[in-house]
């Protein structure tokens, strides 16, 4: 749907600062909308909505060999963005 206005801006904080002051709407990851949405000073639209996950690719040479510092980087990232990340408690996300 074409959307018109006169603001617009490719930084995340500007566009979400701009929607707490009230000059539109702007769809923002949750680490940073969060605790505006927890404070009420952000109000979420359509939360049954979800934007597409986006993936994140481990790019390497080979799986032969895999350097111990790798493969522990590598098991880390796969922990670490399992779940429900912290900042979506009590946003209802």
């Amino acid at each position: 749907m074409p959307v018109g206005g006169n603001l617009s801006a490719n930084e995340a904080t500007v566009l979400t600062q701009a929607a707490r002051v009230g000059a539109g709407i702007a769809l923002q990851p949750t680490y940073l909308a969060g605790p505006l949405i927890r404070s009420g000073e952000l109000v979420r639209l359509l939360p049954d909505w979800q934007p597409p996950d986006l993936t994140i690719w481990g790019v390497y040479l080979s799986r032969q060999h895999v350097p111990a510092t790798l493969r522990t980087l590598l098991d880390f990232l796969v922990q670490r963005f399992q779940g429900q990340p912290h900042w979506d408690s009590g946003i209802g996300a």
